[in-house]
């Protein structure tokens, strides 16, 4: 159980609660109850599912090492879903990294025919920062340079610029909102997950992909059962 202050961002996650039963990509809210009541919105007590299996980033710390790339391929799967779901809410997350991605253990280490690494299934998680697009705080246009600063979205370091693309940015340094530097992408990856990567790191939000294109890429067309 978490304790969320404000109720907008609460309303956000329990809107998200209504298409949850059809849509496990994301944390499963439980229940909501009310806390106690502050001028500036209310306290909640939000009881939420289990995820034993920690982060994305305790499942880094535990194993030790970097990932395989066939299982990036299939967290990246999961989880670009879930995003691709919240966008079409109009909402942007704005504060994804591994510490949000939790893990679930699954019945069955099989999931749309694809063995998941250790049988867990990803959820995005943690809504504490998210921004609707029809609400008046992002008309207002206030509020957009908002996460964690290494993960932030060039635009956003630059001049705050809020949209969909934002989420599909990853970890870097600050340094990118001012300069032309990219990260160097690992010579073992395959073309495909090079490419793939190169998408979402596009300095353009014009042209980083989407993630509706994310999950059209070649890269993640090998996994099968693939669809969404």
């Amino acid at each position: 159980m978490i304790k969320a202050r404000v109720a907008y961002k609460s309303l956000i996650i329990v809107s998200l609660k209504r298409h949850e039963e059809s849509y496990p990509k994301l944390l499963k809210l439980l229940n909501k109850t009310p806390a106690e009541t502050r001028p500036l919105g209310s306290d909640y007590n939000l009881i939420l599912e289990y995820c034993s299996g920690g982060s994305i980033s305790d499942f880094l710390k535990f194993r030790g090492t970097w990932m395989v790339e066939s299982d990036v391929q299939l967290f990246a799967l999961h989880i670009l879903k879930g995003i691709n779901y919240v966008h079409s809410k109009k909402i942007i997350h704005c504060d994804i990294k591994p510490a949000n991605i939790l893990l679930k253990p699954v019945n069955s280490s099989s999931i749309l025919g694809c063995l998941m690494p250790n049988g867990f299934e990803p959820k995005l998680a943690d809504f504490g920062l998210a921004l609707r697009k029809t609400s008046d705080e992002y008309g207002d246009d206030c509020g957009f340079a908002r996460g964690t600063l290494l993960y932030m979205a060039p635009e956003l370091l630059c001049s705050g610029n809020l949209d969909y693309c934002a989420d599909k940015w990853k970890e870097l340094k600050d340094v990118i909102g001012n300069c032309s530097v990219l990260p160097e992408l690992p010579m073992w990856l395959s073309n495909s997950a090079r490419y793939f990567l190169g998408k979402c790191l596009e300095k353009d939000p014009q042209k980083r992909y989407d993630s509706m294109y994310l999950l059209e890429h070649k890269f993640l067309a090998s996994i099968v059962g693939h669809s969404y």
